[in-house]
This record gives structure tokens, C-alpha cells and sequence, in this order.
């Protein structure tokens, strides 16, 4: 399979799949990851807001 449709592949499998019942998307980035402080201060955000979302009845999922 050639990048472009490998590329492709992933792009509609995204699409199809995984996001077509989704009502919201969300990002938590960091500048650098390397940097552990970042990673895990992102990992303690990514936990508070599951653990809200699941106290208010709402369904998330990471993407990586």
C-alpha cells in the first residue's frame, strides 16, 4: 500500500469508525514532550476531566 494510500485508509477509518457518532473533540497538547513535568501534568488534566465527565454521565475516549 503506498503512503498516500495508507494516508487515506487511516483517514477514512478515522472518520467512519471512530468520530462519526462524536459530539465534541478536544486536544490537550504540551510544548514539548520530553519534557516529563508536561507529559504527566497533561495525564492529571486528561484524569480530571474524564473523572467529570463520567460523574456527569458522559461518555470520553483518547485518541492518540
Amino acid at each position: 500500500m503506498s503512503p498516500e494510500q495508507n494516508n487515506r485508509f487511516w483517514l477514512d477509518t478515522l472518520k467512519d469508525k471512530h468520530v462519526g457518532t462524536a459530539a465534541a473533540f478536544g486536544f490537550i497538547a504540551i510544548p514539548d514532550l520530553t519534557n516529563n513535568l508536561q507529559v504527566v501534568k497533561a495525564g492529571q488534566l486528561w484524569e480530571r476531566l474524564h473523572l467529570w465527565a463520567t460523574a456527569k454521565g458522559l461518555g470520553m475516549q483518547i485518541m492518540n
